[in-house]
């Protein structure tokens, strides 16, 4: 439902803990249960219903756009949703049977496809979809992918439009956010990668905007979790009301630049007082891994969640600087 959200880091421990023990987890009685069809084309009526979503304007502009399903979950709903905006819509790779035809995640090096098709159709917009219809990466008018950070800043910076109030996204998303609350003037929180961590911050805080900076964005006002289909129409809301095409609004963000690496770590694990010391003075979190903050840029450690390897991410102004900051931290591990 519009309340559900992921269970919290505790919560799942108990969880886990409750179903290890056999006696507690298997029921002494079954009750019933009932199958209801329906549900895409109710949220997708939710998602049209949006207090930011004015979907007369949006038809009014009559937007060609190519959707990317990468044959997952958004394969069901991407004709109903864009035929409800008055989209001229080229679909591609949207046979619902979970055969991903290109690697499922919407990062630019997989959207290759998709530019074609966004140039060949000359359409004015191209979204692309992960299997779970939870992140949306764009691609703009002349088939160019702009980033999945792109999703969040683009969507929220609408959001604080229309609606004033603290936004919260993850220590690894970019700077660009910064720039985005600073310039609505609301504050901006920072969490823990994980979406139920940027749910509660939203919850507790009054939120009004949030998400992660792989492409997801959250809305609260409909449910606390990301949502592609949603967030494909708010940004299409915010073209509709700028009357500008997708490359201007991007140029109207600080131009930054970013690195993701990985490294297998040893069982030892990473050293995090060893690079505490080697930058003592600097902005230091520790809440997720290690970030280091400066004036120009960032950059931060961080053990994965699913892999034995660490993450490396580091964004600054100007190319060079992010590169060195990514090596410097990759020297400080090895």
């Amino acid at each position: 439902g519009s309340t559900g959200i992921f269970l919290t880091e505790s919560q799942g421990k108990r969880f886990l803990k409750y179903v290890g023990t056999k006696d507690n987890f298997i029921p002494k009685r079954y009750g019933i249960y009932s199958i209801e069809d329906g549900w895409d084309s109710a949220h997708v009526r939710a998602v049209l219903g949006l207090d930011i979503v004015n979907t007369n304007l949006i038809k009014r502009r009559k937007f060609r756009v190519v959707a990317d399903c990468v044959n997952g979950t958004a394969s069901y709903v991407a004709a109903e949703l864009f035929n409800g905006l008055g989209c001229s819509l080229k679909l591609i790779n949207a046979i619902p049977d979970g055969r991903f035809p290109r690697p499922p995640e919407p990062t630019p090096e997989n959207l290759k496809a998709l530019g074609r098709a966004v140039r060949s159709h000359k359409a004015d917009i191209g979204f692309a979809f992960d299997p779970d219809s939870d992140r949306l990466a764009i691609v703009n008018e002349k088939g160019q992918p702009i980033g999945e950070e792109f999703t969040l800043a683009l969507g929220m910076r609408y959001i604080l439009k229309k609606k004033k109030g603290p936004v919260a996204v993850n220590l690894s998303s970019s700077m660009i956010n910064d720039f985005v609350a600073k310039e609505a003037g609301v504050k901006i929180y920072r969490t823990k990668v994980g979406e139920v961590n940027i749910t509660e911050k939203l919850i507790n805080v009054g939120g009004v905007a949030g998400g992660e900076g792989n492409g997801g964005l959250i809305y609260p006002y409909l449910h606390y979790g990301r949502d592609a289909i949603q967030a494909a129409a708010i940004i299409l809301a915010y073209l509709a009301e700028s009357k500008k095409s997708i490359t201007a609004l991007v140029a109207e963000f600080p131009r930054t630049f970013m690195i993701k690496r990985k490294i297998a770590v040893s069982d030892k694990g990473i050293d995090f007082a060893k690079i505490k010391k080697t930058y003592a003075g600097e902005r230091i979190d520790t809440r997720d891994g290690l970030k280091i903050t400066f004036a120009d840029g960032w950059a931060q450690v961080r053990m994965s969640n699913t892999e034995p390897i660490a993450r490396i991410m580091a964004e600054a102004y100007k190319p060079e600087r992010a590169v060195q900051l990514a090596d410097s931290l990759m020297k400080l591990i090895k």
